[in-house]
């Protein structure tokens, strides 16, 4: 976690937009890297796991990924996706776009607690109170259109 935590101080120093864009990547990674573990340890969630009531490798990897990442970060994600937000520059718009496409999918995943939930769906309707159901889709990346809106 050192590495991931050196990225992101590095991030934090350079600017909103490479903050968010080091955020989407370690979730990207993180959950490419927890899918091919889970898939290589299926057995022990298969047989192991329901016999020693343990988590299973995706709750464990879900869990360390919002003890370590998720939760240091999550106030500053949020600060710098609605400073960002009403950005005309296309960089920007498409570091929050994929940033908080990340986040809500990383919230989801990781069981977030409802305070951390209640922060990110109060950033969000703070960004989009006045936007349409259309305007709102185009603000989401294209892999995350059917997500959020339903």
């Amino acid at each position: 976690f050192a590495a991931i935590f050196a990225a992101f101080r590095r991030a934090i120093t350079d600017s909103d937009s490479k903050y968010l864009g080091e955020f989407y990547l370690r979730w990207t990674r993180f959950s490419t890297y927890i899918n091919r573990m889970t898939k290589v340890f299926g057995y022990l969630d298969r047989f192991y796991t329901p016999n020693f009531r343990v988590r299973s490798t995706f709750e464990e990897g879900a869990f360390q990924f919002h003890k370590w990442v998720l939760s240091p970060s999550l106030d500053h994600v949020l600060k710098a996706s609605f400073n960002l937000h009403c950005s005309e520059r296309s960089e920007d718009v498409d570091a929050v776009r994929f940033a908080l496409a990340a986040l809500i999918d990383a919230c989801n995943a990781c069981s977030t607690n409802a305070d951390d939930m209640e922060k990110v769906v109060g950033c969000l309707s703070k960004m989009w109170s006045d936007k349409t159901e259309a305007e709102m889709l185009l603000a989401l990346p294209p892999f995350f259109k059917g997500g959020l809106v339903r």
